[in-house]
C-alpha cells in the first residue's frame, strides 16, 4: 500500500513473492491471485486516508483462517507540503485502524520514507512514523528505513532513478529491506 514507489507497474508489488525469496511460497498467501496493490501514483497519506475504506471493502478475504502482512509505503509525496503532525498521523492511525479493524491479526510494517532534497521533513515522518508504531505493540512495526538505503550516501544516485523512484539497483536493495524486516 503506498504511493508510486509501491505501485505495481514499477514492477515492486508484482514480484514480491520472488523477490524475498521465500523457501516455500506456498506458505505465502496473497489476496486473489498475488500480492494486494493499493498503491496510487501521487498519493500522500491524506489520498490514502480518503480511499481505505474503498479498498478494503472491495477486498474479500479469508481473514479468520490467514494471517496477512501489510507494507506500507506512505509519505514521499507529503513532504513537498508536509501537513502538521497531529493531522497526518490522525490520518495515519485511521488508515492503521481500518486495516486492523479488517484484518486483527495482521502485521502492520511502516516504511520511513525518503526524497531527495527533503532530508529534514522526511526525518520529521520517521518521527511520526516511531510515534505510530509505539501506539499499536504487537501490531505495527517500522519497516524499512529509505532514508539509509535509498539515499545510500549518495544522494540516491545508486538506488533511485531520480530521487525518489527505485533503480534497478534500489529494487534489490528494497527486496532485501522487506525480506529482513519481515523475517525471511
Amino acid at each position: 500500500m503506498g504511493d508510486s514507489k509501491s505501485y505495481i507497474t514499477q514492477s515492486w508489488g508484482a514480484t514480491l513473492i520472488n523477490a524475498i525469496d521465500i523457501d516455500d511460497p506456498a506458505n505465502l498467501r496473497c489476496s486473489e491471485n498475488g500480492p494486494r496493490d493499493w498503491a496510487v501514483m501521487g498519493y500522500t497519506v491524506t489520498n490514502m486516508y480518503s480511499a481505505i475504506d474503498g479498498f478494503l471493502a472491495n477486498h474479500n478475504t479469508e481473514s479468520s483462517v490467514y494471517d496477512y502482512v501489510f507494507l506500507i509505503n506512505l509519505g514521499a509525496n507529503d513532504v513537498a507540503n508536509l501537513p502538521d503532525g497531529a493531522t497526518w498521523k490522525t490520518r495515519y492511525t485511521y488508515i492503521i485502524d481500518a486495516v486492523l479493524t479488517k484484518y486483527p491479526t495482521t502485521k502492520i510494517y511502516l516504511t520511513k520514507p525518503w526524497r531527495r532534497n527533503y532530508g529534514t521533513e522526511c526525518d520529521t515522518l520517521a518521527g511520526y512514523i516511531d510515534d505510530l508504531v509505539a501506539l499499536y505493540p504487537g501490531q505495527c512495526y517500522v519497516g524499512d528505513d529509505e532514508r539509509t538505503w535509498l539515499e545510500g550516501g549518495d544522494n540516491g544516485a545508486t538506488m533511485s532513478t531520480d530521487g525518489v523512484h527505485y533503480s534497478e539497483a534500489g529494487y534489490v536493495a528494497k527486496r532485501a529491506a522487506v525480506r529482513a524486516i519481515i523475517g525471511y
